[in-house]
């Protein structure tokens, strides 16, 4: 028996464009819902570039759906959830792992944790608006049992077991991770939120994930798929991170091949063309062309930027074997895109070069001090002068 969603495909066959476009406008709001359900993000903006009724209806659907509600409302109250996205904004928390893919996939997972990922300087005011959220830290075996302690013994960046990959992670671009908990009721369901810490940039440890679907992020001002092709309308997530152990690898792998994904391997000639933004040897940014972008509304009192720190990070997909001779890609991330990236406005005066010092330093990982390595790396004056105001966005 054919479903709704197949009738109305069905139906809409035989009509010439005009006359779908008129059955959309009458349709009932609920049956065009579940229409548009049923799209994945490529065909909603297949569908958005129609018309301007496409457009108007995609828009608004898009509204209410891709919202920073979807994520956080689980986990805080509405007032809480305008406190954390203050928080995004000041120190650059990015929201990633199954939290995000469900935002894109417009889906929700029963007893999926919320993982934030931060750099040193962030951990302390998001770790103290966790707690003041009711949320109660919960140490692992290497961590102090008081949060307060365990955050000035990771704050020591000369401690020993500061290379190297995370135990619980096996992540080498993981710091540490504070796990927090909440009961919701006595008894009854729990939330669990975890604050992840990076050695370096936060981009680094997401492109140390086992396979491309779960590399997607939530910043302040975007959300950012940067396979959404692959990961959100073929379904497909390609195997990566070759140096994490087999067994944790095949654990995450699995999870997500029950929840619908084909796990697909790298083939010796690399990807194929219907797999584009895999292509080995390209190097790519996030926020470019081939991701999708959705910009989210700002919060009253903190407007958005020209740019979005976090499209300063570029990547390339390379081939790599794993111990096990398990041919991998490989997602090396190489920091800056390029100069001309680099919007005018944060280079323009003294002033703007210090936050643009402050966006060097927290997300490439150089000690904020270090303006010599910094301008030596990134600031030559012959490279701003061809400077432009941003990347593209696309839907």
């Amino acid at each position: 028996m054919a479903s709704g969603h197949d009738v109305i495909l069905q139906s809409m066959n035989s009509m010439n464009l005009d006359k779908k476009l008129s059955l959309f406008n009458i349709l009932d709001h609920d049956i065009l819902e579940y229409f548009l359900d049923f799209l994945t993000g490529l065909e909603l903006y297949i569908f958005r570039q129609v018309s301007k009724a496409g457009l108007s209806m995609v828009d608004e659907y898009t509204g209410r759906h891709f919202t920073t509600d979807r994520v956080f409302s689980p986990f805080f109250t509405p007032e809480q959830t305008i406190d954390l996205r203050k928080i995004q904004a000041k120190f650059s928390v990015v929201v990633s792992g199954s939290a995000a893919v469900q935002f894109f996939d417009r889906v929700k997972y029963r007893h999926s944790d919320l993982d934030l990922y931060v750099d040193l300087e962030a951990m302390r005011p998001l770790a103290s608006f966790i707690e003041s959220a009711g949320y109660v830290f919960k140490n692992n075996v290497s961590q102090n049992p008081s949060l307060k302690t365990a955050l000035a013994v990771l704050s020591d960046r000369n401690l020993p077991g500061y290379f190297g990959a995370h135990p619980a992670y096996n992540n080498p671009g993981i710091r540490e991770v504070f796990s927090f908990e909440k009961e919701l009721s006595p008894g009854g369901e729990t939330r669990h939120v975890q604050m992840i810490v990076s050695k370096g940039p936060v981009m680094a440890a997401i492109f140390e994930f086992h396979s491309t679907v779960v590399m997607n992020i939530i910043t302040y001002q975007n959300a950012i798929a940067l396979f959404p092709v692959t990961s959100f309308h073929r379904y497909e997530t390609l195997i990566a991170a070759p140096e994490n152990e087999k067994i944790r690898r095949e654990a995450g792998l699995e999870k997500y091949a029950s929840r619908g994904w084909k796990v697909i391997r790298l083939a010796r000639s690399g990807v194929s063309r219907r797999h584009a933004e895999l292509q080995n040897g390209v190097s790519r940014r996030v926020g470019d062309r081939q991701c999708w972008t959705i910009p989210l509304p700002p919060v009253d009192g903190f407007p958005k930027s020209a740019l979005d720190p976090l499209c300063l990070n570029s990547w390339t997909t390379s081939q790599a074997r794993t111990q096990e001779r398990d041919l991998v890609a490989q997602m090396q991330f190489l920091g800056m895109a390029a100069s001309q990236w680099v919007p005018q406005s944060l280079t323009g005066s003294e002033e703007h070069r210090i936050i643009w010092t402050s966006v060097i330093h927290r997300h490439f990982g150089y000690n904020r001090m270090d303006t010599e390595a910094i301008q030596r790396d990134f600031v030559h004056e012959s490279d701003l002068l061809d400077v432009i105001e941003g990347p593209e966005q696309s839907t």
